[in-house]
């Protein structure tokens, strides 16, 4: 390196173009939000768990009850699995949320499992 300082250096481009940069950078790199439902028994009752993020390399999720146990997993797999239990009648699956907030916004329409994938 040359020593020259930050301050030193001309702007890559303009003030519009420069944000458009950086917006697209925090766009490209943003985790993808989830929830993990447990069902129990067949079609008899579900709830919500747990909500998270889940990045490249890894998944932060944190459970919704009073406890509130924050978790770093090493992938979505890993996230179904803690509450997955199926000799206990418990299953669990991954709904992406960013699914539900484009169904909304393409019609408004209410937050049915049919409007998500979901991928267990």
């Amino acid at each position: 390196m040359s020593g020259v300082g930050v301050g030193e250096l001309p702007p890559l481009c303009d003030e519009a173009m420069f944000r458009a940069l950086g917006d697209c950078l925090a766009e490209m790199g943003a985790p993808r939000l989830f929830a993990v439902v447990q069902e129990h028994g067949e079609r008899v009752n579900a709830r919500v768990v747990a909500y998270g993020m889940a990045f490249e390399d890894r998944v932060m999720m944190s459970a919704t009850d009073d406890k509130g146990f924050l978790f770093t997993l090493a992938g979505i797999e890993s996230a179904v699995r803690f509450y997955h239990h199926e000799d206990h009648g418990l299953r669990a699956r991954v709904v992406w949320l960013s699914m539900i907030e484009n169904a909304q916004e393409e019609g408004e329409q209410t937050r049915t499992l049919e409007a998500v994938q979901i991928a267990a």
